[in-house]
């Protein structure tokens, strides 16, 4: 069986093989995806009018695309006033979002972005602390500030070193990591939070350094959601705290409800970080970000200005999306529509056991492994575009993953529905069937032709030997 230390990356830089178009942006949909003309709540159309069920989206379009009511309190606020240099309405919404958080994070700052929220708190960590060196999770993605690519290990191509401040270490993988095989989850947790504790202890303590922060995204998701133990957490807060280093988690992917239990998927550990941020779901995708922390460390920090943080436009469309996932109840509604993607996906890996290695998520997160075998976990890279094309030809969107890109990642906005999973279960099994088919179809061929070459080859020697046999009556 293939571990994680015994594989090699297919590519020096993990997203290589993905589309880029002319203007150099990264695309994360299929290689053959259509141009979009409109968004409907989890519906994408296309500019010949084909409707598409969106899998990707959820981070940006998070209550759904161009959803009425987000649109109109947009719409309304654009009419009145847009933005205006020391004009801000963002007090309300201040007090609605810290209502969902503990009482010792009481402090905001509203900015643009994901990657300036995460940015911001790096300077927080940085400035409470006194120290530089953070702690990063291999494969992971925080954002594409300056100070965010040098922490971001799925930036990194294989020929450049991380910087001397920057700690890669690996995530608590329960699938394929070195303590996978133990039975215990909690013995797991403990075991790979020692590790950490002794690479941070080597790499920074023992080297007279200082640590400013852990960065993390509670479910790891830009490197194949991983669920670890609350042990893990638990002992890994502890061992950050007493090197003197900060805890920020990251919720730009997996917070607003979107794991269906809890608001925030920090929650779910029974920890509380010592900093949180919130991007671009906050305002589903309109230029929206912020900071969460404690009074004691922004006073740290000091003078902090946005021009256009905690717009009046950007706080209308957050506020309306706090009232769209009460009203339509969208954090239960992605419990049980979690529940039924979860029990699919447990079937399709019954029914394909030598491809679908392993399934992990809650709620409206998932990551599904696709293997080449399940008992050695080889990733299939190949397989796994297969898949994400073939999906696409059924009009159903999702996206390729993880530092083997042999995971399809699936998160789509919080009003995908009952039905919707339905029909993605129905139509990732269809298209399993169909390739897994077409490849063993092309084996049997290949086998066929290699097959006769060597009935050929047989027959030329049996000829050979009869006219060698021949020659020597002569």
């Amino acid at each position: 069986m293939l571990g994680d230390g015994d594989l090699q990356h297919p590519h020096d830089h993990p997203v290589s093989q993905l589309n880029m178009t002319n203007c150099n942006t990264l695309h994360v949909f299929p290689r053959k995806s259509s141009r979009w003309d409109r968004g409907d709540k989890q519906y994408l159309y296309d500019v010949n009018g084909l409707e598409y069920l969106d899998g990707i989206n959820g981070k940006t379009a998070h209550v759904g695309h161009c959803h009425a009511q987000v649109v109109n309190a947009v719409q309304n606020q654009m009419a009145k006033l847009g933005t205006m240099r020391g004009v801000s309405n963002s007090e309300h919404y201040v007090n609605r979002i810290t209502s969902y958080l503990p009482e010792r994070l009481s402090v905001s700052y509203l900015c643009n972005s994901g990657s300036e929220a995460n940015d911001l708190a790096l300077r927080l960590a940085r400035r409470y602390t006194g120290a530089e060196d953070v702690v990063v999770i291999s494969g992971c993605y925080y954002g594409g500030t300056c100070s965010l690519v040098d922490i971001s290990p799925l930036l990194f191509s294989g020929k450049k070193l991380p910087k001397d401040f920057v700690h890669v270490v690996k995530p608590p993988d329960e699938y394929r990591g070195k303590y996978s095989e133990i039975s215990d989850p909690d013995t797991r947790g403990e075991l790979y939070a020692r590790d950490i504790r002794l690479q941070i202890k080597e790499d920074i303590i023992a080297r007279g350094k200082k640590l400013a922060a852990f960065i993390y995204e509670p479910f790891f998701s830009n490197c194949g959601i991983h669920i670890p133990s609350k042990t893990f957490y638990k002992e890994l807060f502890r061992t950050i705290r007493e090197f003197g280093g900060l805890v920020i988690a990251d919720e730009i992917c997996s917070g607003f409800g979107r794991i269906g239990t809890h608001f925030w998927s920090y929650e779910l550990f029974d920890l509380t970080p010592d900093i949180v941020t919130a991007g671009s779901s906050m305002g589903n995708g309109l230029p929206m970000g912020a900071v969460f922390c404690s009074r004691e460390i922004s006073d740290k920090l000091g003078y902090y200005y946005s021009t256009c943080g905690g717009n009046l436009v950007s706080c209308a469309a957050a506020s309306s999306v706090l009232d769209v996932i009460v009203n339509e109840k969208l954090m239960s509604s992605a419990k049980n529509v979690g529940k039924v993607l979860e029990d699919g996906l447990k079937m399709l890996m019954d029914k394909y056991p030598n491809n679908v290695g392993d399934i992990r998520g809650q709620g409206l997160l998932w990551a599904i492994e696709i293997v080449s075998d399940r008992i050695s976990k080889t990733p299939d890279s190949s397989l796994t575009k297969k898949i994400m094309d073939g999906l696409a030809s059924k009009q159903v969107l999702i996206n390729v993953g993880g530092n083997y890109e042999n995971i399809l990642l699936f998160s789509p906005p919080m009003c995908f529905n009952i039905e919707n999973s339905q029909r993605f279960i129905r139509s990732l099994d269809d298209v399993l069937n169909f390739s897994l088919s077409l490849i063993r179809t092309l084996e049997r061929s290949v086998k066929r032709v290699a097959d006769e070459e060597e009935e050929d080859l047989f027959e030329f020697k049996r000829v050979k030997l009869e006219m060698e046999k021949f020659e020597e009556l002569d």
